[in-house]
């Protein structure tokens, strides 16, 4: 099929228009990479869930996959088959070769840490264009939240690239009105629950999604939508519900009111609520005032932002409850419910665990808080550009 010289001239006019965003987005893959590879003296060795990962990986290469891993607290598959991949890859190397050992189990992290970046990208971009969509893969390249996330061997580190990568895809096919990336979009959420065990909080993400956008989705959108995510997430929630503990067990243990919380057993239901209260308080502050304490999920007590990486957010939250005013466009009330959808469903594996903020049981809340300082960043610097004339 021959390309008619109009279409070739508007292939070029838009290659000169985007250039400089997708050269800003190489750029940020490649600081994400420099800044995860397993060359870095910290993390100093495998962790003790690292090495469950590595052992489980091998055991599936001798005894196939599975859908659940009992050991270890319970854990979903993905990120065990993709361990296996890596060390099937590498091959057997010697005991004392240490750092092929560890990158075996840390290259599925690093490359779900470069992934986020261009997820995020696309993500932000369907968000608030393509500005927004250049600041959130600059800024999740850099962020040491997310840096420390792909240099360890974590389930976890692999929820945030499939979150933002349904996201993207979802809204995508809703603007084009094309069921296929629908559908598409709805098997990665599916995937998600493959990945780590705050996935479980996206149902409510979604159902409060479809809220704050006061309308409901096309009955065919929805479907295919919910289709393709149960179509996936059958599999394993067949095996978690004929596997005792896997669906509560460690949720019990971890919660504020279970048997990791101050708030349990005969404290009773005062002390219980005051335990949450606090964790709730706590998870708030996670984004400006204190973040997690352990030094593999981050620098210890940083918040997740900086002073401006804060600022841009909040101006992002302020800009995105503008947009639920029912005047305005569909995209934007779309854009606006996704991001304080998730923001508040993806706390909750947090605030309501005990030992809040906890970055790991928050590694959801990740692309949501990312996407909504790339919308205050986007706005900002168009402000400033009708202000001077000087940014485009």
């Amino acid at each position: 099929m021959r390309t008619s010289p109009d279409s070739r001239t508007s292939s070029r006019a838009r290659w000169r228009t985007h250039w400089p965003a997708r050269l800003a987005v190489a750029a940020a893959l490649l600081a994400a990479a420099a800044l995860r590879a397993p060359t870095h003296a910290f993390p100093p060795g495998l962790y003790r869930d690292e090495a469950f990962y590595g052992l489980d990986g091998l055991a599936a290469l001798v005894d196939g996959p599975r859908l659940w891993y009992a050991a270890n607290n319970g854990r979903e598959p993905l990120f065990i088959w993709l361990v296996g991949l890596s060390e099937w890859a590498m091959g057997p190397v010697a005991p004392t070769a240490r750092l092929p050992l560890i990158a075996a189990v840390r290259l599925p992290a690093l490359a779900a840490g470069v992934v986020l970046v261009a997820a995020m990208y696309a993500l932000a971009s369907r968000l608030a264009g393509r500005r927004a969509g250049v600041i959130a893969a600059a800024l999740t390249a850099a962020l040491p939240w997310a840096t420390l996330l792909g240099r360890t061997g974590l389930r976890a580190g692999l929820l945030p690239a499939v979150l933002a990568l349904s996201g993207a895809a979802t809204l995508r096919g809703i603007d084009r009105r094309d069921g296929r990336w629908v559908a598409f979009g709805g098997a990665l959420a599916g995937l998600s629950l493959y990945t780590y065990t705050a996935a479980r909080a996206l149902p409510v993400a979604v159902g409060v999604a479809v809220a704050l956008a006061f309308t409901v989705p096309a009955r065919a959108t929805a479907a295919r939508w919910l289709g393709a995510a149960a179509f996936v997430a059958l599999p394993l929630t067949v095996a978690m519900a004929r596997t005792p503990g896997a669906l509560v067990g460690r949720l019990a243990q971890v919660a504020v009111a279970g048997e990791g919380g101050s708030g349990a057993g005969s404290a009773g239901v005062s002390a219980t609520t005051d335990a949450l209260i606090a964790s709730f308080g706590r998870t708030a502050g996670l984004v400006f005032v204190a973040g997690d304490r352990i030094a593999r999920h981050n620098i210890p007590f940083r918040p997740v932002f900086g002073p401006l990486a804060a600022a841009l957010w909040l101006l992002g939250i302020a800009v995105t409850l503008t947009w639920l005013r029912p005047s305005s466009p569909p995209r934007r009330r779309r854009a606006a419910a996704l991001l304080l959808a998730a923001t508040f469903a993806f706390a909750l594996p947090t605030a309501l665990a005990a030992d809040a903020p906890h970055f790991l049981r928050a590694v959801g809340l990740l692309p949501a808080l990312v996407g909504a300082a790339a919308v205050g960043g986007a706005v900002l610097v168009g402000w400033a550009g009708g202000r001077w004339g000087g940014v485009g």
